[in-house]
């Protein structure tokens, strides 16, 4: 079985690294807010945060 890894290491689109980095910013901001205003459990702005990281991971695999 041949892997396909000749896209792999190609730059990622400027469109797609723009949406995950506004992706993450507005994760971080949101989860810094969270837990400072509305003292939830602590879990929620972990969650807010590690979806922000997410959202930003599957944009470096979008290709044009």
């Amino acid at each position: 079985m041949k892997i396909a890894t000749g896209n792999y290491y190609k730059p990622t689109p400027v469109r797609w690294r723009k949406i995950g980095d506004t992706v993450q910013d507005v994760a971080i901001l949101t989860g810094s807010v969270v837990a400072v205003i509305a003292s939830p459990p602590a879990w929620i702005p972990v969650a807010i945060l590690v979806i922000g990281r997410i959202g930003k991971i599957i944009t470096n695999f979008a290709s044009e």
